[in-house]
């Protein structure tokens, strides 16, 4: 005999002792009510017990965890499909752009120029031993002032760019 004939005939046995033991009780009362979640969980777990008694030993901030990414990724890929049909969204999203660098940030907007040139800043009350090395203008809208710390030892003294 297989083992899967054997299982079968084992389980035959098993029900119909429960149903000869049972029968009383289950015969006397109402049929009970239950909702289509508690059937679902009832049989995932006879499907497999080891993967629902795994998902239901989950802590609660896990789920949440896995929730909130989740609703991350459903937003990322939405804001990228939007990105991709849709010209405006997408020149919304270009228009500011922000570079991160080690020691300062760069925001850059990208839109229609104004007529109105930009004004020139520069720091007039420099820290001590600094001096102002070069002044570059790349484009009417884009100057770059270094300065350099001359009391410094260091042959490779930094350059902070503003």
């Amino acid at each position: 005999m297989t083992e899967n004939k054997e299982n079968s005939i084992l389980r035959d046995i098993l029900l119909e002792a429960a149903e000869k033991e049972f029968s009383q009780e289950l015969f006397e009362h109402e049929q009970v009510n239950v909702s289509s979640r508690f059937i679902r969980e009832m049989e995932s777990m006879v499907y497999n017990p080891n993967r629902w008694a795994k998902r239901h030993k989950r802590p609660r901030w896990k789920k949440i965890l896995n929730i909130a990414a989740s609703i991350a990724l459903a937003c990322s890929l939405s804001l990228g499909t939007l990105m991709i049909f849709s010209p405006t969204v997408r020149a919304a999203i270009v228009e500011w752009v922000t570079e991160w660098y080690e020691t300062y940030v760069i925001y850059r907007f990208f839109g229609d120029q104004d007529s109105i040139e930009m004004p020139l800043y520069k720091i007039l009350d420099l820290p001590q031993g600094y001096v102002e090395t070069e002044s570059s203008i790349e484009f009417s809208n884009n100057i770059e002032i270094h300065y350099k710390n001359q009391l410094s030892r260091n042959p490779k003294a930094k350059t902070v760019k503003v």
